[in-house]
């Protein structure tokens, strides 16, 4: 299987140039194709046949802390526009999840999502990069990707932003729970106060 990898790889490479050149000559529009970035670094040759660079940058796959992602996609953006200085740049695809699974030091959730896409959506307007967001609203059946593929979304299923654009950042899980834990401890003290009158009770009632 390794040595028909490269091969395989090869034909497809092939395959895809044919495509796009057929396109291109059919149409007039800018034509392209998206891959993910390090595919435009390995084969320089395919950006001959686009009108433009369009590559996937994801640092939640690459396992890099969420603290960093914004740092790496600018480092990622600013080597492709060196290799491909007389092409236009777009990250075609760009997020953080919700929800999931830890993939080495990237941990998902709804803090993480909300502080990587803030940053990033600033520090792509300051520097003028073209990009789009995955995604829009949540997708519950993206199940190949394992537990992180439905919480991609900024938008929940129930079609409720996960977070504030301005202004200061609220885990609203953490919310609920210290919501549920003070209620808790009212319900217990309640019980506790309860209890201790029923026993003093009992006790002028022995005397």
């Amino acid at each position: 299987v390794s040595v028909l990898r490269p091969l395989v790889k090869a034909v497809i490479l092939v395959s895809l140039i044919a495509y796009l050149d057929r396109v291109r000559a059919a149409v007039k529009v800018p034509v392209t194709t998206s891959e993910q970035w390090h595919v435009w670094e390995e084969h320089p040759e395919l950006a001959k046949h686009v009108d433009l660079i369009a590559a996937h940058v994801l640092p939640y796959w690459e396992g890099i802390p969420a603290a960093q992602a914004v740092d790496n996609t600018i480092e990622v953006y600013n080597k492709l526009q060196a290799a491909y200085p007389h092409k236009r740049i777009k990250i075609a695809e760009f997020g953080w999840p919700s929800g999931g699974y830890n993939r080495f030091a990237a941990v998902p959730g709804r803090l993480e999502q909300a502080t990587v896409m803030r940053d990033f959506a600033v520090r792509a307007e300051k520097l003028g990069i073209d990009y789009n967001v995955i995604e829009a609203f949540d997708q519950p059946w993206k199940t190949f990707e394992g537990g992180v593929g439905p919480y991609w979304g900024m938008i929940s299923t129930s079609r409720q932003p996960k977070f504030e654009w301005i202004g200061p950042l609220k885990d609203q899980n953490h919310q609920n729970v210290a919501i549920v834990a003070v209620v808790a401890g009212l319900l217990l003290s309640v019980a506790v106060l309860l209890a201790q009158g029923r026993a003093a009770g009992r006790l002028t009632l022995a005397q």
